[in-house]
C-alpha cells in the first residue's frame, strides 16, 4: 500500500474553511477574547505559511546538498510560525520576534569543527518565542549549545556516536500500554538507584512513579506525552521507540524540535558565509563532521515536518 506523505496529510491544514474553525478552537480553549475574528484573520497566514514550509522542503529535495541547510532552515522557520498562530494569536505583535533569535561567531577559526561550535539564544526573536509558546520554556536568553550536544538530541544518528566517538549517548526504552519502561542500565549511568531515579523523574517531568525489577524501571508518562512532547525521552521516528539520554547532564536537554531549528541556523550560516570551509568538508570529506552533517539533513527533511503534523493532529484532537 501506497504510503501518504507527510505534506499530503498536511493538505488538511491548508484550507482556509478549516483552518479558520480549528484555529478558533484552540483559541477558544486558550480564552482569548474575539476568537472568531482572529481566526478569520489568521488563517489566511497559517496556509501561507504552511505551503511556503512546504515549497522549501520539496525544492530541498531535489537541491545539492551544500545548500539544504538553508532551504531546511527556512522550510522549519515557517512551519514554525504556523505552529505560533495555534497559541499566539497576535504574532507576530512586534518585528523583534521575527528575527532568527540564535548567534554564532561569524568568522570560524583556524582547525574549525562543526561539533564544537555552539550557538548563543537571544532575548527575542523565533527561537525565544517558539520556545515559550509551545514548549512553555522561558528565560532561555544566553543559554549556549554546541553542535554535539544539539545532535544528541537526535536518536536516529546515536549510531554515529557509537561508531565514531566510541560513546553509547541514548538507550532505548520500550513505551507500551502507556507505560515507559527503562532499562535499570540508565539509573546506574546516573548514578541514582531505581528508586531514586523514579522520584527525580516524578518531580521534574511529571512521570508517575511506578516500580521496578532487578531489570527494568517503569514509570507513567503525563497525559500531554507524545512524540513531541516527550521529555525527557526522544521519540525515534525510524523505529517509532523513545529512548533515553545516556548522561545525566542531557536530560533536561531542549526538546528534539528546538535542536533541529538551532542546527539548522548554523548550518545555514556556514553554508552563506564559510564557503571555502563548508566546500572543502563537502568535497574531501575529510573529517567526521561530514559524516554527522549529512546523516542530520537526512533526517530533518523527513523529521520536522513529521512533528509539524503531529503537533497540528494532536491540536486537533484535544479541540
Amino acid at each position: 500500500m501506497m504510503k501518504t506523505s507527510v505534506w499530503n496529510q498536511l493538505k488538511s491544514y491548508q484550507s482556509t474553511e478549516t483552518v479558520q474553525k480549528f484555529l478558533e478552537k484552540s483559541y477558544k480553549k486558550n480564552q482569548q477574547t474575539a476568537p472568531a475574528e482572529l481566526s478569520y484573520q489568521n488563517s489566511y497566514p497559517f496556509v501561507y505559511h504552511l505551503k511556503h514550509a512546504e515549497n522549501f522542503y520539496l525544492s530541498s529535495a531535489c537541491a545539492a546538498l551544500p545548500v539544504q541547510p538553508m532551504l531546511l532552515f527556512y522550510g522549519m522557520s515557517q512551519l514554525m510560525k504556523a505552529c505560533i498562530l495555534t497559541a499566539d494569536p497576535e504574532y507576530p505583535a512586534t518585528s523583534s520576534v521575527l528575527a532568527h533569535g540564535v548567534s554564532t561567531r561569524k568568522r570560524k577559526k583556524q582547525h574549525y569543527r562543526f561539533l564544537q561550535d555552539e550557538v548563543k539564544i537571544q532575548r527575542n526573536g523565533l527561537f525565544a518565542h517558539t520556545a515559550s509558546h509551545l514548549f512553555k520554556l522561558e528565560h532561555v536568553e544566553n543559554d549556549k549549545y554546541t553542535m554535539h550536544e544539539l545532535l544528541k538530541r537526535i536518536p536516529e544518528i546515536s549510531d554515529l556516536f557509537t561508531r565514531h566517538k566510541q560513546k553509547n549517548v541514548h538507550f532505548r526504552t520500550k513505551y507500551e500500554n502507556k507505560q515507559l519502561h527503562i532499562p535499570v542500565e540508565a539509573a546506574a549511568s546516573y548514578h541514582m538507584t531505581p528508586g531514586r531515579l523514579l522520584e527525580y523523574f516524578d518531580y521534574h517531568f511529571q512521570l508517575s512513579r511506578g516500580n521496578h525489577s532487578e531489570n527494568i524501571i517503569t514509570c507513567y508518562p503525563p497525559d500531554h506525552f507524545s512524540a513531541f512532547y516527550s521529555l525527557p525521552f526522544l521519540y525515534n521516528g525510524q523505529t517509532g521507540e523513545y529512548t533515553l539520554p545516556a548522561s545525566m547532564n542531557d536530560l533536561a536537554g531542549l526538546p528534539e524540535f528546538m535542536a533541529h531549528y538551532l542546527l539548522l541556523y548554523n548550518l545555514s550560516m556556514i553554508s552563506r558565509y564559510e564557503t571555502e570551509w563548508w566546500y572543502e568538508l563537502m568535497l574531501s570529506h575529510s573529517q567526521d563532521d561530514y559524516v554527522f552533517i549529512v546523516r542530520f539533513l537526512e533526517v530533518t527533511k523527513e523529521k520536522i515536518p513529521q512533528f509539524a503534523l503531529m503537533f497540528l493532529n494532536e491540536l486537533w484532537e484535544k479541540g
